[in-house]
């Protein structure tokens, strides 16, 4: 993720309950697999999450994609941030 889209959704920093396990498994994604568009583009609305949730073969990243689409935006681009130690 880029730190200028972090900035673009606000800098947000409330992370949601749970968010180390989020953080752990997202450093785990295959940066140029399915959910390179998420992990890598920021592209965190749903339907990007439920595409990458469709085409990938591997449970724990379909697993962290429904666990992403509990969140709202702000808590998605703050997760993502802290994946990239952006704070």
């Amino acid at each position: 993720m880029c730190e200028s889209c972090w900035a673009a959704e606000g800098s947000p920093t409330n992370l949601p309950k749970g968010w180390e396990a989020l953080v752990r498994t997202a450093r785990k994604i295959d940066p140029y697999g399915e959910f390179h568009i998420v992990v890598e583009d920021f592209n965190i609305e749903d339907h990007h999450i439920e595409s990458c949730i469709k085409d990938s073969k591997l449970e724990f990243e379909r697993a962290w994609g429904r666990k992403m689409l509990e969140l709202s935006i702000e808590q998605r681009a703050a997760v993502l941030a802290k994946m990239d130690k952006f704070f």
